[in-house]
């Protein structure tokens, strides 16, 4: 995150606009927040806020590099993209390969085999879309996915290869590089505010309700184009502008929490807050005496590789812990990251960003980045390496009979050797086999009654049986819908539930070789009438 440049001494025909210490200051508010709400959430509730600050930084400056070298005359598409190379790769390659190397050493093949795709996904800078079609009832939970964090860096990757050839294109054809800003910027802000209800999770992830956020930025750039900004001095007005976006940001980082429809209405807090920020120039109050500081600064050097290190080590911990890190490990945790990220930016970032050969030096970060997107593919592609020797021991039960029923237990095998059509739609829908053939035990339920099949797969005195369990709602509950039962919010609507039970029926009246059907009911104490209606179902199969 925050990868755009701020200035640097690396030659190029492309002229960078003046250096502002407090823009990197304001990087090192917006990565403290992200840090700081990742490893310990309930101290700063809405630390996830920090992205959407980088986002105003980053389309900041981008625009100013790209305006002021289409007003030089010097813009070339091969420099900007050598440049944005030299800068991204480095680390992302880095914490491509030690995630993917730490997955190998550390996680059994499930883990493993979604690192993997992640990897692939990070590498292409499509993690959003990637994450976007994981999400459902029963993706993993957050912690379980050290590369998540890499959903931002896929919007503002695919922000920069689509903004300047727009920008380019406007400068050519003698438009106004604000208007387009501003149009393609309200049409962003009006789908994120359209769809926040219909669609929360895709508004987060994707590029079209998070491009306004960039172009905030890049509004910006086109009125402080010049800089003016960077060396004129300050008005009253701009001490209120900086110190009222540095409220906004505050307010917004220690006020929202998860549960917050974000970004909507509320990201306006933390974007405004950066913009008050940025506009307000570098001899403002809170830009010259917070942000300006030396150390303010050098955390916001090292903001990028911090980014990306901080969520992997937060991420493995909780794996191999099976659980949140105490908080002490927490703390080392945000340490460590500190110092990886410290050596990450002075002895990787920075040869590869100044000196010369950088054709030679763009072709082998592109190398490398590719080499870890096709190693995290192949590892998707074989179910995460099941075989590892070093692995075996987390496997339950007998390792060579999880192996064999391993290609069995994935919902879509399950799903393509059982077909329920309404499973399409319904993301939370969840099938496992112990084997390609005709079942004779049945699990029935929901996620509760799939918690069993693993230990009923791997029980030897079931060995004989070929299991299978379908998890979606309580197997008690069979009514027919109502007029009444269109919630769609909840994973087992009466429309959803009744569709899922008749299903269930067809599928057992076609298999004669079932001899047994095990329900998990969802009562921790069930009632006489519960029971009663759980026995019923299992006499009507």
């Amino acid at each position: 995150m925050g990868n755009a440049h701020t200035g640097s001494a690396e030659p190029s025909s492309l002229k960078h606009p003046d250096y502002r210490p407090d823009i990197d200051g304001l990087r090192a508010v917006a990565v403290a927040a992200v840090v700081l709400f990742h490893a310990f959430p309930t101290v700063l509730t809405g630390g996830f806020v920090g992205v959407d600050v980088f986002f105003v930084i980053s389309g900041f400056l981008i625009s100013k590099i790209l305006y002021e070298n289409l007003q030089r005359g010097t813009f070339s598409f091969a420099e900007f993209y050598r440049r944005r190379v030299r800068r991204i790769f480095p680390a992302l390659a880095l914490v491509l390969a030690t995630s993917l190397a730490a997955g190998w050493l550390l996680l059994p093949a499930v883990e493993f085999k979604q690192l993997g795709k992640h990897v692939a996904g990070g590498a292409a800078f499509v993690s959003n879309f990637v994450l976007r079609g994981e999400s459902g009832y029963f993706d993993n939970a957050a912690e379980t996915k050290p590369l998540l964090h890499l959903w931002s860096l896929g919007v503002e990757e695919q922000f920069y290869l689509a903004w300047p050839a727009l920008v380019y294109a406007a400068w050519r054809w003698r438009r106004s590089a604000l208007a387009l800003c501003v149009l393609v910027g309200a049409a962003s802000f009006a789908i994120n505010i359209a769809q926040r209800h219909v669609d929360p999770v895709g508004i987060f992830y994707s590029p079209l309700t998070r491009f306004w956020e960039l172009l905030v930025g890049a509004i910006l750039a086109h009125r402080t184009s010049g800089g003016q900004l960077a060396r004129g001095q300050t008005s009253a007005l701009g001490h209120v502008a900086s110190a009222v976006g540095a409220v906004l940001i505050a307010a917004a980082a220690g006020l929202l929490t998860r549960t917050a429809s974000f970004p909507g209405w509320w990201a306006l807090a933390p974007v405004g807050g950066a913009a008050l920020l940025i506009c307000a120039g570098p001899q403002a109050l809170v830009n010259r005496h917070l942000l300006s500081r030396p150390a303010a600064v050098w955390l916001g050097l090292i903001s990028f590789p911090l980014y990306l290190w901080h969520w992997p080590i937060l991420s493995f911990l909780a794996l191999i812990g099976s659980g949140e890190p105490a908080v002490s490990v927490r703390r080392a945790a945000v340490v460590a990251s500190v110092l990886l990220a410290a050596a990450t930016y002075y002895c990787v970032e920075r040869p590869f960003r100044q000196g010369g050969a950088a054709r030679r030096k763009v072709l082998l970060l592109c190398g490398g980045v590719v080499l870890a997107g096709a190693l995290g593919a192949v590892v998707y592609a074989r179910d995460g390496l099941p075989d590892r020797a070093h692995m075996q021991q987390y496997v339950v039960g007998a390792p060579k009979f999880m192996r064999e029923l391993w290609p069995y237990t994935t919902n879509e095998t399950c799903l393509r050797r059982y077909r329920f059509e309404d499973a399409t739609r319904y993301p939370w829908w969840f099938c496992m086999a112990s084997r390609d053939a005709a079942p004779t035990l049945v699990v029935l339920g929901n996620s509760y009654a799939n918690q069993l099949y693993p230990g009923l797969a791997s029980n030897r005195w079931l060995r004989h049986h070929s299991i299978l369990s379908i998890g979606d709602c309580d197997p008690a509950e069979v009514d027919p819908p109502g007029p009444a039962a269109v919630d769609e919010s909840h994973p087992c609507t009466a429309v959803r539930q009744y569709a899922q039970q008749r299903f269930i029926d067809q599928l057992i009246a076609s298999l004669p070789s079932i001899r047994y059907v095990l329900p998990a009911g969802l009562e921790p104490t069930p009632t006489p009438e519960y029971t009663l209606r759980l026995e019923r179902r299992v006499e009507s199969l």
